[in-house]
This record gives C-alpha cells, sequence and structure tokens, in this order.
C-alpha cells in the first residue's frame, strides 16, 4: 500500500488478494478507482432493466465476434480495476477465465447513468481515457441520451458526441454495424 494526501491507496494486485482472502466479497459492491475502494451506487430496476437489454442486444448483433461481459471488472491499470456495466471485448479461446480483460481487449465500454452520472462522466471517463479505453458509451437515464467518447488521451476524450432517439451509432471497430440510439437509451 502507498499513501498520497493521508489517504491509503491499493494496488490491483493488493486488491485482488482481498477478495482472495475474503476480506471484500462480492456482496460489498465496491471497484478499485485510482487506487481507492469506491463503492459503487445501488442501482434500481430501470438500472438493471437497461444493463440487460444492453447485454441481449450486444450479443444478438454480434454474435460470435465479440465477447460480451456485463458487471465484470477490467485491470485497466495497476492501480484502477472497475466493474463498467458492459464490456464488449475482443474473443479470447478461454472468455477471460484465465485473465483478466486490459485496456488491449476492450472493444467497448459501457455505463449506464442516473445516480451514478456525474462520476461515470467525470471521473471514470477520464480514468478510462487515460488508460486508453478507445471507446466509451454512456448511457444517461437522467436526459435519456447516449454518450459517446473517443480518442482517448491522458487527459480525457478528445470527441464527445451526445446522441438521441432516432440517431444511429456504430461501434468504431464495427462500424457497418450500425444501432438505432433509441435502442440503446428509454
Amino acid at each position: 500500500m502507498h499513501t498520497t494526501t493521508g489517504k491509503k491507496l491499493l494496488t490491483a494486485a493488493e486488491y485482488i488478494q482481498l477478495f482472495e482472502q475474503g476480506a471484500l466479497t462480492e456482496s460489498d459492491r465496491v471497484e478499485l478507482i485510482e487506487g481507492e475502494v469506491v463503492e459503487k451506487m445501488t442501482v434500481g430496476n430501470r438500472h438493471v432493466g437497461r444493463v440487460s437489454r444492453l447485454a441481449h442486444l450486444f450479443i444478438g448483433r454480434f454474435g460470435d465476434r465479440v465477447t460480451v461481459s456485463a458487471q465484470s471488472p477490467v485491470l485497466l491499470t495497476d492501480v484502477s480495476m472497475p466493474e463498467p456495466d458492459l464490456v464488449v471485448l475482443h474473443v479470447r479461446d478461454d472468455f477471460y477465465e484465465g485473465s483478466y480483460a486490459t485496456p488491449q481487449d476492450i472493444l467497448l465500454l459501457i455505463e449506464v447513468a442516473d445516480t451514478s452520472l456525474s462520476f461515470d462522466r467525470l471521473r471514470k471517463a477520464r480514468v478510462y481515457a487515460a488508460a486508453a479505453v478507445t471507446e466509451y458509451w454512456l448511457v444517461n437515464l437522467r436526459d435519456n441520451v447516449l454518450e459517446v467518447y473517443r480518442q482517448p488521451t491522458p487527459q480525457g476524450y478528445a470527441s464527445v458526441t451526445v446522441l438521441r432517439r432516432g440517431d444511429r451509432v456504430a461501434v468504431a471497430a464495427f462500424p457497418e454495424l450500425e444501432l438505432a440510439v433509441e435502442d440503446l437509451v428509454p
């Protein structure tokens, strides 16, 4: 553990060890962001339903071309291990049983946000961009829009586009597979 400004920060390896030792369990609903163990927001039916709908949509649309993982940890850096709502990954024979997904594995990362909107839009977007996650979508349940973040830089995403019902969007890795925004947002 290292400290900065009086806080004890964890590495991803130390964080994983806390789960292996039973000090943390899945019921703790936490994730590691920049060395801090951050409590995840409580999610309601609307959030759960939207994540399930997105998983169904992506699995149906992309089939065997990708691996879709819902609410699973990704190893972004040695101090950040968030659990995004949905991750679209390169196919791997072991389905990521052998090791966690890393930024090189991620084609698209999605967060569904209502109460967590400012955290997902500001801090998480910055962490995802700094880790070079090429594409991040924020399903904004407050405004019923899709925020598309691309062109990661160490300071954040250089491109942010807000899409509404009636618009279409494609994952950058699959530009030929357009999706209707109304299938993604309520």
